[in-house]
């Protein structure tokens, strides 16, 4: 006859053992499925940065465009060009210019010797700014 506690003695060995291999399989399982979400986010995180990288881009390239029609404009603009229109109504429009668009702090026209002669800020009207560097170049 076989012995009751030999018996008993298998049974919990083989439990154990069957425990610690689910034990095993489950930090096994764990590991691989922790680092391909780690993978997945840092693919993820790189698709995000491209995009929002793509889209400063475009809103970039859409703003430099706005302003350089926005400058051309004002080239244009028979009130800033022609000499008979007075400086205070030149200044208005600059004024009305720079209203529109928040990027810009200050717009004027100096002449050639360096004096501002109109600018969307009457304070800065007069000022001889023919030593500054934006001025000189």
């Amino acid at each position: 006859m076989s012995n009751p506690l030999s018996s008993m003695s298998l049974k919990l060995r083989l439990a154990l053992t069957i425990g610690a291999l689910a034990l095993l399989m489950s930090l096994l399982l764990g590991a691989v499925a922790s680092r391909l979400s780690r993978a997945q986010v840092e693919r993820d995180e790189l698709a995000l940065l491209g995009i929002m990288a793509r889209n400063m881009s475009v809103q970039l390239s859409q703003n430099l465009s706005d302003r350089g029609n926005q400058m051309k404009t004002l080239a244009q603009m028979l009130a800033l060009s022609d000499p008979a229109v007075p400086a205070p109504a030149k200044s208005a429009a600059l004024t009305t210019v720079q209203k529109s668009n928040p990027f810009y702090a200050w717009i004027g026209i100096a002449d050639e010797q360096g004096r501002i002669v109109a600018g969307s800020h009457a304070e800065l009207v007069g000022r001889d700014v023919h030593q500054r560097e934006w001025f000189v170049q």
